[in-house]
């Protein structure tokens, strides 16, 4: 829907309250749609059109431009009117015709205040003049007989019955014009009409008539012009000034107030009487009773005439002297009327009333299964019982003993025990002997038979079931196991669907109570009403086989389930996704709707999700569920709109669901992967990851090559060391070979020379004591040769050869180190580094073992070696 206000255009859609491109800043004077749902508005020197762009946003469309010569200076535009083949904007002073192609200028006869399109006739009255009709030729023409109304100011013209026109007019009332002839409309409210002002007037799709007044409110009237209800500040509205009127597609009546927007459900079987002043107070109970209908409130008792189907509101109700106070009950029981009160029990007969109980606090009376002319009564402080006499009077029989707790509910099951509820917390099943003065057998329902909880039950029975709500669940007494389970069902509707407390009606009506909204069962149809009872005390009465009254806080609805019967369907359109916005920090931007899967990068992946239903005499409620990422549906919920943070990328579905008509929508999007895992990233890692297998790959191959390489030269430097270490192996035997040799050398040597030396001794000793004959030539010569073997020069080379051979350098570095050494301290050095003693080299030297211990002094000396030194050990460790 959309009005026309002071801030601009505002738009409601069944949830949301919009202005319309505030930027404008323009007061819209007028609204309308053509035959083909375009909207149109006119403003102060602006009128044009509203499209919606691709992210379903309006955008303004100005028609002003496109007029040859221009609007008039200060033109400001009050009507828009659409026919079959043109829209229609009128001023004061002109009319504008639009006709999808351009825009015409027309100056109609003078100055005229609204333009209407009746029976295929565009009409308008000249100030101070007859009404005129617009031709197809633009040309105007005066309606004959309407100079009847120069002298007055038209304010509506309506189509009437048959061919009539139904004129009204601010002070003077209302009339029919047909083939030229004025004559007043047959109706009641005539001087009403002249007293209050009539302003505005449309024809419903039903044929009613509804007048809006500056004086007094609404009227509307049936075709024959008797009033059907009237709506004013004492019945509801925010004030009486009606300043415009129009009827939607589902038969709703909306008026525009002097001090607001008001919506008038014309078709709801549900009739609201609302206490304005405040006068009845909070409605507890109520009923229909030999021609009155009867309410029990805080304030007391008040009565009126049965008029439940006077909408009008003008039979008041009065008020019951000496019932002042809380009353909880009202109930016909064999012809008479019984009030259960704060104060006690009372017997009402229209506005005379009758005590029959001083017990405080009637809460709940119903009769004996089995004794229709006994009663039992819960109150404040227990039981009490009420009998009828054989004259049929009601009177008050006895308390029930044993039993002192408060009963707020009690009802008879199929057996006769007796099921109590306390206000508070507690259930008892109690049975009472045969006389009714005690309990007889009492149980108390403890938590041990299956209920979550005993705090403020409610009981009803169904057929030979007993169900209690237990917190906020329905359960059902099974006698058998003395159990109570959750499984099962309420005519037709599984427990653990039920929400609401449950009040039974008609033959098969029932009521499921909510805390915003009340479901009415009828056969396997259901009907939700935005109506919210007494909470702790929801009640809905029983007037007669058709009628509902619904107790309420300040005041009372009615219902007619005939009219439901009769074929009430409710005109609900499907729940439509308007706008799915980014929401990137502060910052909100809309995404295109498409019937194609929404792609939604991964930076845009915190969603808002707006929905709306255009239904606009109740409150839509709604419920939602993505796929992808939730597990199930949330609750119910008046917001039209659900936000989603972080969604990891993936294909979603969002899907929202509304009560009223069951429909629902869905909307596919996807967040894609961040660019990392985008299919460009995929193909760009696929290439990178060639890239780095063929490195690896060619890393590797460089890698064997080396490593191959490595081997080879390992393998080279292993042979070259096994061929080493072979050639050291037989330097080393060659060394070993040499040392045994050169000491064998030595040794043969020293033998050598020991026994020389011994055939020189045993010579000169057998010259000496033989008396040998042999000439000193001859000894002398045996002499010589045997010193010639002993200091052989042959010998010594062959001896510092296999040495050095051993030893390479250690004459070099010896001599080196000591310069002083003589060939014969390097022999004796030499015989040393071999580890020989004294005795052993004394032969080698062919001197005696002091001379050697002489030499090794003089050696030692040279040497300067300390004296603690142990000189071979020097000599091997050289």
């Amino acid at each position: 829907m959309y009005f026309g206000t002071s801030d601009g255009l505002l738009e409601f859609d069944g949830s949301n309250w919009k202005i319309q491109d505030q930027s404008r800043n323009t007061i819209i004077r007028a609204v309308a749609t053509d035959v083909d749902g375009r909207l149109y508005t006119g403003s102060y020197n602006e009128f044009g059109y509203w499209k919606s762009d691709s992210l379903n946003q309006l955008q303004f469309h100005s028609l002003a431009n496109d007029i040859e010569g221009g609007m008039g200076e200060s033109e400001e535009i009050w009507h828009i009117q659409s026919t079959p083949d043109a829209v229609y904007f009128q001023s004061f002073s002109t009319i504008y015709k639009y006709d999808k192609t351009k825009v015409v200028k027309l100056k109609p006869p003078g100055n005229i205040m609204f333009l209407s399109h009746v029976r295929g006739k565009t009409l308008f009255q000249k100030i101070d003049g007859g009404i005129y009709e617009l031709s197809q030729t633009r040309s105007f023409q005066i309606l004959p007989g309407t100079d009847f109304f120069a002298d007055k100011k038209v304010v509506f013209i309506l189509p009437g019955n048959d061919n009539e026109l139904l004129i009204g007019t601010e002070q003077h009332g209302v009339f029919i014009w047909k083939e030229g002839v004025v004559s007043f409309w047959h109706s009641d409210l005539q001087n009403t009409f002249r007293t209050k002002h009539l302003n505005k007037g449309i024809r419903l799709t039903n044929g009613d008539f509804a007048f809006g007044s500056i004086l007094d409110g609404l009227f509307v009237l049936h075709a024959t012009g008797n009033l059907k209800y009237h709506l004013n500040k004492q019945s509801g509205l925010p004030d009486n000034t009606v300043l415009s009127m129009r009827e939607d597609d589902f038969g709703n009546l909306w008026l525009g107030l002097d001090r607001g927007i008001v919506l008038v459900d014309v078709n709801n079987p549900l009739v609201y009487h609302v206490d304005v002043r405040g006068e009845l107070g909070t409605i507890y109970t109520a009923a229909l009773f030999k021609g009155y209908l009867y309410l029990g409130t805080n304030h007391g008792v008040f009565y009126r005439e049965d008029v439940v189907n006077d909408q009008s509101q003008h039979s008041d109700f009065q008020f019951i002297e000496g019932t002042q106070g809380q009353v909880w009950q009202l109930i016909e029981v064999n012809d008479q009327l019984l009030c259960g009160h704060n104060d006690g029990t009372f017997i009402l007969n229209e506005s005379s009333i009758r005590k029959i109980s001083t017990v405080n606090g009637g809460w709940t009376t119903i009769p004996f299964t089995d004794h229709s002319e006994l009663l039992l009564q819960g109150t404040y402080s227990g039981l009490i019982t009420f009998h009828f006499d054989e004259s049929g009077g009601c009177s008050y029989s006895h308390r029930v003993n044993d039993f002192l707790e408060p009963v707020k509910e009690l009802v008879i099951d199929h057996s006769g025990a007796i099921w109590l509820a306390h206000p508070i917390e507690g259930l008892y099943r109690v049975a009472l002997n045969k006389e009714r003065t005690e309990i007889s057998y009492l149980q108390e329902i403890s938590l041990s038979m299956g209920l979550p909880s005993v705090k403020t039950p409610r009981i009803i029975r169904f057929e030979e079931d007993i169900f209690v709500k237990s917190d906020d669940d329905w359960y059902r007494y099974v006698d058998s196991s003395n159990w109570f389970y959750k499984d099962g069902n309420f005519r037709g509707v599984p427990l653990d669907q039920l929400e609401g407390r449950i009040i039974q009606g008609n033959d098969a009506d029932w009521f499921e109570v909510l805390p915003t909204e009340t479901i009415f069962h009828q056969d396997q149809n259901t009907f939700a009403f935005p109506v919210s009872l007494v909470g702790r005390y929801e009640n809905i009465v029983i007037l007669d086989s058709s009628r509902y009254l619904f107790c309420m806080n300040e005041g009372f609805a009615l219902l007619d389930s005939r009219v439901i019967k009769n074929g009430l369907a409710e005109s609900t359109l499907p729940v439509q996704i308007t706008h799915l916005e980014i929401l990137s920090g502060e910052k909100t931007s809309i995404a295109q709707l498409t019937d194609a899967t929404i792609e939604l990068t991964s930076k845009d992946n915190s969603l808002r999700l707006k929905v709306y239903q255009p239904v606009f005499n109740r409150k839509p409620v709604f419920r939602y569920y993505l796929e992808g990422a939730d597990t199930e549906w949330t609750d119910w919920t008046e917001i039209p709109e659900k936000d989603y943070f972080n969604l990891p990328e993936g294909d979603y579905v969002f899907h929202v669901a509304t009560k009223l008509g069951a429909s629902q929508s869905t909307l596919k999007f996807t967040v894609l992967p961040h660019w990392s895992r985008s299919n460009w990233a995929m193909l760009m890692y696929l290439m990178c990851f060639g890239v780095v297998v063929w490195g690896m790959q060619s890393f590797y191959n460089t890698r064997l090559r080396q490593a191959k390489r490595k081997h080879e030269v390992e393998q080279q430097r292993l042979i070259s060391e096994q061929v080493m270490r072979a050639r050291n192996e037989k330097l080393q035997m060659d060394v070993v070979n040499k040392s045994k040799e050169l000491a064998n050398s030595t040794i043969n040597l020293a033998r050598k020379n020991e026994i020389l030396l011994e055939i020189k001794t045993a010579l000169r000793q057998l010259k000496k004591t033989s008396g040998m004959q042999i000439t000193g030539k001859e000894y002398q010569h045996i002499n010589h040769i045997i010193d010639m073997h002993l200091t052989s020069e042959e010998d010594w080379k062959l001896f510092e050869e296999n040495f050095n051979q051993v030893h390479a350098s250690f004459f070099r570095e010896l001599k080196l180190a000591f310069p002083s050494l003589t060939p014969g301290d390097l022999q004796l050095a030499a015989y040393l580094k071999m580890n020989l003693s004294s005795k052993e080299i004394a032969p080698l030297l062919h001197i005696s073992i002091r001379g050697i211990e002489n030499k090794r002094y003089r050696l030692r000396k040279k040497m300067m070696l300390p004296q603690d030194s142990n000189l071979t050990e020097y000599m091997m460790r050289y």
